[in-house]
């Protein structure tokens, strides 16, 4: 998937943010763009991935032992997105967004 492909919605909780969130069967990843996430003040973007346990760490797709990974690059975040259907053998799907909150 190109960066380009990702269709970006408001993030449903921070009004100046961006939030995608890619579907992987079990696996959900979240790519946000705020000024409080990891470099999004640099207009750089913060992935985790998400399951129904909540945030995971996946060996070989983090650079370090942490369920976040910030300070990502468009390219980074296409050679994130390709670790992540390489480790789960699915293609992603885009999720629509909508706040938890009302």
């Amino acid at each position: 998937m190109n960066f380009q492909d990702i269709r970006f919605q408001k993030h449903p909780t921070l009004p100046d943010g961006i939030q995608a969130i890619l579907d992987f069967g079990k696996l959900q990843l979240s790519i946000v763009r705020t000024k409080y996430s990891y470099g999004g003040d640099k207009g750089l973007y913060e992935a985790g991935l998400l399951s129904d346990e909540g945030m995971l760490y996946l060996k070989g797709i983090w650079h370090h032992n942490d369920t976040v990974q910030g300070w990502l690059t468009e390219s980074d975040v296409e050679v994130l997105i390709d670790k992540v259907c390489q480790n789960t053998n699915q293609t992603p799907k885009l999720v629509k967004i909508r706040s938890a909150f009302k």
